[in-house]
Parts: C-alpha cells; sequence; structure tokens
C-alpha cells in the first residue's frame, strides 16, 4: 500500500487539536480520508457530510490539482504523493 501525506488546513487542525501533515497508507483518495479520520476521529464531521461525501465547502488536492467530480475520491495514489484537504472560510 502507497504511503502518502495527507495535509489539512490550519483551521482544520486546530478544530481537532492535531497536527497538520499525517502519514497514511492508502490506495486512493478515498482511503487517505478513511485512514485520516480513523486517526483522528474529530475530523470526520467537518470532511464528511452525513451521507459520507466530502462536505461542499471542503476542497482536496491531490499533487497540487484539485480534485472535483464524481470520481475525486476514486483517484490512485503512488508512494510519497500528498494529499491536501482545506477547508473554505467565508465571511461577511
Amino acid at each position: 500500500m502507497p504511503a502518502v501525506t495527507v495535509e489539512i488546513s490550519r483551521l482544520l487542525a486546530d478544530m481537532a487539536h492535531t497536527s497538520r501533515r499525517r502519514q497514511v497508507e492508502a490506495a486512493t483518495v478515498a482511503s487517505a480520508l478513511d485512514a485520516l479520520c480513523a486517526e483522528v476521529p474529530a475530523l470526520r464531521v467537518h470532511v464528511f457530510d452525513d451521507e459520507g461525501s466530502v462536505r461542499q465547502h471542503v476542497n482536496i488536492f491531490v499533487r497540487g490539482e484539485i480534485a472535483k467530480g464524481s470520481g475525486a475520491l476514486d483517484i490512485a495514489l503512488a508512494d510519497g504523493d500528498e494529499v491536501a484537504v482545506m477547508q473554505a472560510v467565508s465571511g461577511g
């Protein structure tokens, strides 16, 4: 199984009281996010909605490119890949 780095935004890290970068073993983006949430359960509610889909205001980047669309979670990962989870912030 590939070893990948998952980086989360400072906002998510602060809410979950965890570090911003974690190493996980994962073959796909979905399995990387599952592994991350297994290690830091407090993140699950911030990343996934009640149906198990990535929340609308959360963006996933793979190798520096935004992963959008129905196949985003199925993107295959290789050793050394980086997945970033960024939560959009808005205000008035």
